[in-house]
């Protein structure tokens, strides 16, 4: 995972951010894509590539785009880094002198080299083949949506994109290796697509060879489209030039939040009061009010009216920023602008606070929802060009009848592809595994038994996709598999009673096996005294609470039944409460 630590001066954190800052470990893949015996390429596993790199402090979440600035008095001080959580060895600390990123008018006035000539492309570099990434998470992905995508495929599987939904919080980054073969100025192109959040932009930083080359390149819009777009880096009457020696360089991409950052710190800091608010008319009116009652909270809490007040102009004021910076109003809008009457109207005739109450409540949870989704900015890369004065832009969507014909030849392969099978051609001696679960899941558990059980042992192993209902009438016709996963334990119980299923007691390696198992885990595969299965997942319950609500009413978390029973007096005294499973599983607690 991340590496984070506590920056302390003079034995104190200087401001909140410096108090969690997070350091990215530098992951690649471990060769390249494997081909199965049906021509789908298998994505590589992940492995970690450690190696010194430089980090400037700055923010984890990606608030503040800029990187951090302290100040420090003549003398000496002592710099203090705390661990929070993973090894981390440091070579050096460099203090150095504050200097703004030059614009890239300033910066293009610099310029020695001529601008690069030439129709075609300097280089061009496919998105999957990414040299570096931030998570393991940021693997290759495959894409038949267009038929402009490189490269394409119709009847397997292409790994052919990169980034999509696991590339959108904010620190995350990938780097490509791209080649210049002259000295020069050149355009930077890519074949991008934002389609996971509608209504705001994805934003991202772009480096070369570790330094921004300009302040522009800070914040790099891709607004939303459904389909694949054409993005040449440029403010929209210029496209940027960036200077580049001949030879290799590294060219990243990380996500940052860029001006969305004030719109999300502004909204967590208003979701906090909006809570507190809302219990405070709660501790007044309870969960479920009369709404023919006036609680007169104009005279019990008038501090919380004039907060509703407060609170409706920051929800305009950030609706208002919002349409600023995409540049019109939509549905991202709605719920700041609702909100922002609702508390406005409560604080203005609090009688009727009681017959909103619910809504209220719902507002509030529907905002948690929003400050969370709008900080995933998920971005695909199909590739990244560079390219001369000439060269042309890259393609974006394709022509009607292009994509006529590109949905035709995906509609004739269906008939000839077997989308169940996952690994090798179905013929000669193999075990027969079959996965009930999903296409993903199917996937990984053939790039397992491929890499831990056919690499080192050399069996066969055909690994098929079905659906859940199809093992009973395969079991009945004796048609069924050697193993089945994905099936719950009920299931395994009804078969081993019928005698459909072999026990694990002959397995050589049975006790070592089992003790990567708590034995609790165990109990529901057991049959007279015999093991038939072996658990994917275990299910408990789990206890989660509000620390602002316990705080707030002089409280600690329970740790025992007892201590639960003195909290419940507290809570209900507040028209609160405490949930528990009302069903076999609560009761399964106590039993």
């Amino acid at each position: 995972s991340v590496i984070e630590r506590r920056l302390l001066l003079d034995g104190t954190t200087p401001f909140e951010q410096a108090g969690d800052l997070s350091f990215e470990r530098r992951w690649a893949d471990d060769g390249k894509p494997a081909v199965d015996g049906r021509g789908n390429e298998v994505r590589p596993s992940q492995k970690e590539a450690p190696a010194w790199m430089s980090k400037t402090a700055g923010d984890k979440e990606g608030f503040i785009s800029e990187d951090f600035v302290f100040y420090f008095t003549a003398g000496e001080h002592d710099i203090t880094l705390e661990t929070i959580r993973e090894p981390m060895a440091v070579g050096d600390i460099v203090l150095m002198p504050y200097q703004p990123v030059k614009s890239y008018k300033e910066t293009r006035a610099g310029y020695r080299y001529p601008v690069a000539q030439g129709g075609a492309y300097a280089d061009l570099v496919q998105g999957e083949e990414a040299v570096y990434k931030s998570d393991s998470s940021l693997h290759a992905l495959w894409d038949r949506s267009s038929p402009l995508t490189q490269p394409m495929d119709y009847g397997a599987i292409k790994l052919n994109i990169i980034g999509g939904a696991n590339w959108k919080l904010a620190g995350q980054w990938i780097e490509w290796e791209i080649s210049v073969p002259a000295d020069g100025l050149y355009r930077l192109g890519m074949r991008v697509r934002q389609n996971i959040t509608s209504g705001i932009y994805a934003t991202r930083r772009l480096t070369i060879d570790g330094a921004v080359p300009f302040a522009e390149a800070e914040e790099i819009r891709v607004r939303y489209d459904g389909d694949w777009q054409s993005l040449v880096l440029g403010n929209g009457e210029e496209d940027y030039l960036f200077e580049l020696k001949a030879g290799s360089h590294r060219l990243r991409l990380q996500v940052v939040m860029g001006d969305m950052g004030e719109i999300i710190r502004s909204t967590d800091a208003i979701l906090l009061r909006l809570n507190q608010a809302y219990r405070e008319i709660l501790v007044i009116m309870g969960a479920s009010p009369d709404i023919y009652r006036d609680y007169a909270l104009e005279k019990e809490i008038p501090g919380t009216l004039e907060e509703l007040a407060s609170l409706a102009q920051e929800l305009k004021r950030i609706s208002d920023c919002l349409t600023e910076i995409t540049g019109k109003k939509s549905d991202q809008n709605a719920l700041l602008d609702r909100l922002a009457v609702q508390t406005a109207e409560f604080s203005e005739k609090p009688r009727t606070v009681s017959k909103r109450l619910s809504s209220f409540k719902s507002n509030i949870s529907a905002l948690g929802t929003w400050a969370l989704n709008i900080r995933q900015q998920g971005l695909d890369i199909d590739y990244i060009a560079l390219m001369p004065e000439q060269a042309p832009r890259p393609a974006d969507k394709s022509g009607f009848f292009e994509g006529l014909w590109h949905e035709l030849r995906l509609f004739g392969a269906a008939f000839f592809t077997d989308y169940s099978q996952m690994g090798g051609m179905d013929d000669g001696e193999s075990i027969e595994v079959w996965v009930s679960t999903g296409r993903e899941q199917a996937q990984i558990v053939n790039q397992l038994i491929g890499q831990n059980y056919t690499g080192k042992i050399g069996g066969r192993v055909n690994v098929q996709l079905v659906a859940a209902t199809t093992l009973l009438p395969s079991i009945i016709s004796g048609k069924g598999p050697d193993v089945a996963l994905g099936i719950t334990s009920v299931n395994v119980m009804d078969y081993a009673a019928r005698g459909a299923l072999l026990p694990l007691s002959e397995l050589t390696n049975r006790q070592a096996l089992l003790e990567a198992f708590p034995e609790s885990a165990l109990i529901p595969l057991q049959y007279e005294g015999e093991l038939y299965g072996l658990p994917e997942t275990q299910i408990f319950p789990m206890l989660f609470y509000r620390t602002d609500i316990l705080e707030g009413l002089g409280l600690s978390a329970p740790e025992t039944w007892d201590d639960l029973y003195d909290v419940l007096h507290v809570l209900s005294k507040n028209h609160m409460e405490f949930g528990i499973l009302p069903n076999i599983n609560g009761y399964a607690i106590f039993l």
